[in-house]
């Protein structure tokens, strides 16, 4: 998604996935576009790029329904550029969650945790070991291969596991700003 359409409504779809593969994403709980306060620099007093703005206390999230192309397995890399107004007091900020398939989080410390589940049933999670700072833009990407996973901060290697198994898949759907149903993590 990228973020820059018109102001939302939180009518079906109107969030655009400009991939070509229609995974157009509705808003939930009144989250907003913004231009304000773009990731790259400003050009004749306009912003370069709008963007996504979710407040935690509304709850609001950008969700798209499961589809097959979202469940991740074998190679995947997501990339996403956040800028948290806050970073949370305690527990987990989402960033974007498939659940069990993949989800990632900002700590308290800004440090981002990546957790996601196998077939097997095996847990696996490891933290960045640079952290994002509140009220800056930072590009956050994650790599998963087979025994090697990376995260990345500004194109800069921020952690690295090699855990083991494939990913489990899930009928969830894929979440921007919050983590299926789990209160309290919403992105801000």
């Amino acid at each position: 998604w990228s973020l820059e359409g018109a102001a939302w409504t939180g009518s079906a779809g109107e969030v655009i996935d400009s991939s070509g593969n229609a995974l157009h994403g509705t808003v939930i709980n009144g989250a907003a576009t913004a231009t304000m306060a773009p990731a790259l620099p400003q050009v004749n007093a306009s912003g370069t790029c709008g963007y996504g703005a979710f407040n935690s206390v509304s709850s609001q999230y950008v969700q798209r329904a499961d589809n097959n192309l979202l469940d991740l397995q074998g190679s995947f890399t997501i990339g996403v550029w956040v800028k948290p107004r806050t970073l949370p007091a305690s527990g987990l900020m989402s960033i974007l969650s498939k659940d069990e398939n993949y989800e990632f989080h900002i700590n308290p410390s800004g440090t981002v945790n990546w957790w996601w589940q196998t077939t097997t049933n095996a847990t696996n999670e490891f933290n960045s070991s640079a952290a994002l700072t509140a009220g800056q833009w930072s590009h956050v990407l994650l790599r998963y291969a087979p025994g090697d996973q990376r995260i990345y901060i500004n194109g800069t290697l921020a952690g690295q596991a090699s855990f083991s198994g494939t990913p489990l898949t899930n009928s969830d759907p894929l979440q921007l700003g919050a983590d299926q149903g789990v209160a309290g993590r919403n992105f801000n």
